[in-house]
């Protein structure tokens, strides 16, 4: 059976009762980050430790919790080492259970293919609107009902992600994804100062940019641009950078093409996951 960590020890993962009346299950009171490891080791640790931080000290939940990374750091390799994993997705969650902070740690293997990463994927814009100005989706907390719901009406769509636009047409994000798009030689993405998620995988493409002097944007994108943009990518910790390969709206598809741009990016981002594993 599979084997989570919970509350200090690892466990089946059917072993854990929480409370009926628990916050997290019945309002999404949690915050969660979703970290890939790479030969066992967890990959910008550093950097879900800190947005773990940011949405705890944001006055969003109703309780505390110190982040200690060398206890999560362990946490995880006995968790791998129990599951007898050394790559994989590992979700870390940290809850109120009778008036106490709880940490729970799973783990799942890798499902991105190395056919994505070359030929891309399509994704589907949303018939959901979210208002670009507010500040809910700036916290990764347990609250994703849109975000789930967005991703579900996308693979009914026949699609591998779903856009989230805002009220005044504005693309945000993926559903689980950061978005990006190449025009004119530039890669620009939404800004942070909208109504989206902070992605860590976000952060490390937009340093690979600096790296190799590409100019970056980042600035509201309109929802007509995206069909004319010379390419078009997604990011998170788990699929890395992902291509676009079809765009798929309610009234058309269009095809694109995994640009030379999008390919330096993929190379640059496994590099740093190369020198990461170096140490």
């Amino acid at each position: 059976m599979t084997q989570i960590w919970f509350d200090g020890q690892i466990v089946d993962q059917a072993s854990p009762v929480i409370s009926a009346d628990n916050s997290a299950l019945q309002f999404g009171e949690s915050v969660f980050t979703t970290i890939r490891c790479y030969d066992s080791k967890p990959f910008q640790l550093d950097q879900h430790c800190r947005r773990l931080l940011v949405t705890l000290e944001s006055g969003m939940l109703p309780f505390q919790f110190e982040v200690r990374k060398t206890e999560i750091k362990n946490a995880i390799s006995q968790l791998l080492q129990a599951n007898k994993k050394t790559n994989a997705i590992v979700r870390l969650t940290i809850f109120s259970e009778k008036g106490r902070a709880v940490m729970m740690i799973s783990c799942r293997p890798v499902t991105v293919t190395e056919a994505q990463q070359c030929e891309g994927v399509s994704i589907f814009v949303s018939s959901l609107k979210r208002d670009g100005e507010g500040q809910t989706a700036r916290y990764k907390t347990g609250s994703y009902l849109e975000n789930h719901f967005v991703r579900r009406e996308a693979e009914n769509a026949g699609a591998y992600e779903g856009l989230i636009l805002s009220t005044e047409d504005d693309v945000l994000e993926g559903a689980y994804t950061n978005l990006f798009m190449i025009k004119d030689g530039a890669v620009v993405t939404p800004p942070l100062t909208k109504n989206l998620l902070p992605g860590i995988a976000r952060d490390l493409v937009l340093e690979c940019c600096n790296e190799k002097h590409f100019p970056v944007e980042q600035r509201p994108v309109k929802n007509d641009e995206l069909k004319n943009a010379d390419e078009l990518f997604l990011t998170n910790c788990h699929i890395e950078i992902l291509p676009v390969c079809k765009l798929i709206t309610k009234g058309s598809t269009v095809y694109k093409t995994t640009g030379v741009l999008t390919q330096k990016l993929i190379g640059a981002y496994r590099d740093r996951v190369r020198e990461f594993l170096k140490r």
